[in-house]
């Protein structure tokens, strides 16, 4: 069988190096087609958190923790199948495929290791054919009234979201079930996942807010029915506790913009504060996600852009009874359940009229998103023709 060698965007190695990486247009050599693998032709993908944390090798090298010496990024689109391996009877070339990027799970089939992130030997969407296996790809429904850019939105993020949606509002509804949700508030620092979180919890009949710092964000929330809070109101909201122990100015300012923070939350909320608080950021905004949060409040969180090592007072958070969440992507059935609920719902990113990176424009959408030069939630490329 012959080997598949494609052009690809390519991250190399570090060895050692924690300088951020680059990517480098050059052939790959993905190997031949497994029994259980599929031969795919990406269409469209969309450049996720986990890409950025890899080219800046933050918090690991992901090609020496997969001890590999290059790697294929890109794990969120919408492919079309080239060929399939003789033990796969249920997809044919031609089929359009959303990528599930659960690579690895445990025996209850939640992720343990992420397709194009730290599952080894896991090929993604930068390159223009790829090859996944068989369990990755879900098929899109034909006439399914979305466009092939609105799954590639969806496939990582709405995902996600729903997977986190459903046990943050079990464990809200495990304490306060009796109360009415019409006067309760779910409330989110901005990221695609929690937009879709948001949009969720005014489906289930809460209130929703966002912060934002772009008035063209501002504007598409707020016609969604989201509240929106200006994050450019509170420049200094960015905790860093060593600073925060030695330098007084630093000190003083952080502490007049978390009064200004909470000042609005109470505003919104009625000073209830929030029944459920989407924090994919972590530490910068961890400790005034914790102040915001009402009792019998849960902090909900699927991702850690800024910090991944947190830290609370477990009395206070005790007292107050907050439910703190954790969830990492979905198993296949949540994949399955939200593009349900898609399809019953309309629950699906606006991205048709947005901007779309080429296949040569990839380096620039990376520095892009790292220099949050971004007005999307969903920053799709394209690799291929549909």
């Amino acid at each position: 069988m012959a080997e598949i060698i494609t052009e690809a965007w390519i991250l190399n190695s570090g060895n050692g190096n924690t300088e951020p990486g680059l990517l480098i247009r050059e052939e790959m050599n993905l190997g031949v087609l497994l029994p259980d693998e599929v031969l795919i032709h990406p269409i469209y993908g969309c450049w996720e958190g986990n890409m950025h944390h890899a080219i800046m090798r933050d918090p690991v090298d992901i090609c020496m923790q997969r001890k590999e010496d290059k790697i294929v990024l890109g794990n969120a689109g919408v492919v079309k199948v080239i060929d399939t391996g003789k033990n796969v009877k249920d997809l044919k070339p031609g089929d359009v495929c959303m990528l599930f990027c659960n690579a690895i799970s445990d025996k209850y089939g939640y992720p343990e290791k992420i397709l194009a992130y730290d599952a080894p030997n896991t090929f993604g969407l930068l390159s223009r054919k790829s090859k996944v296996s068989r369990h990755t790809l879900i098929p899109i429904p034909e006439n399914s009234g979305f466009s092939l850019k609105q799954w590639a939105a969806f496939s990582l993020r709405y995902v996600t979201a729903w997977a986190n949606w459903k046990v943050a509002l079990k464990c809200w509804q495990s304490q306060m079930g009796d109360v009415p949700v019409e006067n309760e508030f779910v409330v989110s620092w901005g990221g695609g996942v929690s937009l879709a979180e948001l949009l969720l919890a005014k489906n289930y009949g809460f209130n929703a807010a966002m912060i934002t710092s772009l008035n063209e964000r501002k504007e598409s929330l707020e016609q969604a029915g989201i509240i929106t809070v200006d994050r450019r109101g509170f420049p200094h909201l960015h905790y860093d506790h060593e600073r925060y122990t030695n330098d007084e100015a630093y000190k003083k300012n952080y502490r007049a913009s978390e009064k200004l923070f909470l000042e609005q939350i109470n505003e919104i909320t009625g000073g209830a504060g929030a029944a459920i608080f989407i924090d994919n950021i972590g530490l910068s905004v961890y400790r005034a996600t914790l102040k915001a949060l009402s009792r019998q409040g849960v902090i909900a969180t699927s991702g850690w852009k800024w910090g991944m090592e947190l830290s609370h007072l477990r009395a206070i958070e005790s007292i107050n009874r907050h439910i703190h969440v954790h969830t990492h992507y979905a198993k296949h059935a949540e994949a399955i359940e939200a593009m349900e609920y898609a399809l019953r719902n309309n629950w699906m990113p606006q991205v048709d009229v947005d901007y779309v990176y080429e296949w040569d424009e990839i380096p620039r959408l990376c520095s892009d998103y790292t220099t949050g030069n971004l007005i999307s939630y969903f920053p799709l490329y394209k690799i291929n023709d549909e």
